[in-house]
């Protein structure tokens, strides 16, 4: 028996009402697509993903994405495999100066682009290992790629994430940050740049950066790692007020915010952290629990390790699966020395 005929029949002797239509595999995933009959739960389906997945000889217990558009549940497990996606292959279509960011490929196999100057705030959590600094430097070499038009700002309280590109020259970095009060001068930088343009925009009637020629004002970029140093250190609430003022006003004022921890814990993630940054990026994490605090869904505890991930809040499903490139600190390095010699 094939799969999708294996899978119907544990269906039916579950007793649950859904019928697999079609089956789709690359390289990096399998995509089982379900179409759920009258009186059938996500959730039933859910509690039997570990039957599933050993039914199907699995590599990872399968996620569960609705697709609301064809009205279809799509069941997406990764596959185990020890080569590296790397960052190369995906930047075969990458535009120096384009604000698209090629972060990786989806479930179906195509290169997943991120539009930073387009989307709201960022957050992005995993547990080590899982793919989350990799990530960060994915989107610091495409910010790289964007050159004169992009002014980049890090925060890194471990002190070895990003102290490498301190020594860079001919780079976009502004400031980098390591610990509370070097990060809140670095905001306090920040907030004064969006207040200014603020001020100007209101007395020339513009509501927008993107409502004046392109390039007259640099975007913004800012990436804090391990934000919850600093918010666990911070007894008064200053730097999350000071951090959530900065998002709720920003983005109007071409300034995009970056944050990313290990930690998914509701102290941390907040309801003031969650309303201004609605774009998640999740990768492995330990628990049920946690993934509901970052998606409000089960499902990121199944992801596999080393760049298995989850993006919310972007685009048209309510999730998206991906496979993140790899691209280590040396690799950051070499990607920008070929764009100083890019016309």
């Amino acid at each position: 028996m094939d799969n999708k005929a294996v899978l119907n029949e544990m269906l039916k002797g579950y007793c649950i009402k859904a019928v697999c239509e079609d089956v789709y595999s690359h390289n990096n995933f399998d995509i089982f697509y379900l179409k759920l009959l009258s009186g059938c739960k996500i959730s039933a389906l859910e509690s039997v993903s570990r039957e599933i997945q050993l039914a199907l000889k699995l590599d990872t217990p399968p996620v569960f994405v609705p697709d609301y558009k064809s009205g279809r549940l799509q069941l997406i497990s990764a596959k185990k495999t020890k080569e590296k996606l790397d960052l190369k292959s995906v930047f075969k279509s990458k535009n120096v100066g384009s604000a698209l960011c090629q972060v990786g490929i989806d479930s179906t196999g195509n290169v997943l682009e991120i539009d930073l100057t387009e989307m709201p705030h960022m957050l992005v959590t995993g547990t080590t290992g899982s793919g989350k600094s990799v990530f960060l430097n994915i989107l610091i070499a495409n910010i790289f790629a964007m050159r004169d038009d992009a002014i980049l700002y890090l925060v890194d309280p471990k002190q070895v994430e990003f102290s490498g590109y301190l020594w860079l020259t001919d780079t976009n970095i502004a400031r980098i940050g390591y610990n509370l009060t070097s990060t809140s001068m670095l905001l306090d930088e920040v907030e004064n740049i969006m207040n200014k343009r603020y001020q100007w925009m209101s007395k020339h009637g513009y509501r927008s950066v993107k409502d004046f020629a392109p390039g007259v004002w640099k975007n913004i970029f800012v990436i804090i790692d391990e934000f919850s140093d600093l918010v666990l250190k911070d007894k008064k609430g200053e730097f999350t007020a000071q951090l959530c003022r900065i998002a709720a006003k920003s983005r109007a004022a071409g300034i995009h915010l970056i944050i990313a921890t290990q930690r998914a814990s509701v102290n941390v993630v907040n309801g003031l952290i969650k309303a201004n940054f609605p774009v998640r990026v999740v990768f492995k994490v330990a628990s049920s629990i946690e993934s509901r605090i970052v998606i409000d869904m089960n499902g990121a505890e199944n992801l596999a390790s080393r760049g298995d991930g989850l993006i919310s809040g972007y685009s048209d499903l309510p999730l998206t699966r991906f496979k993140s490139a790899f691209v280590d600190y040396e690799g950051v390095i070499s990607y920008t020395n070929r764009l100083r010699v890019v016309a």
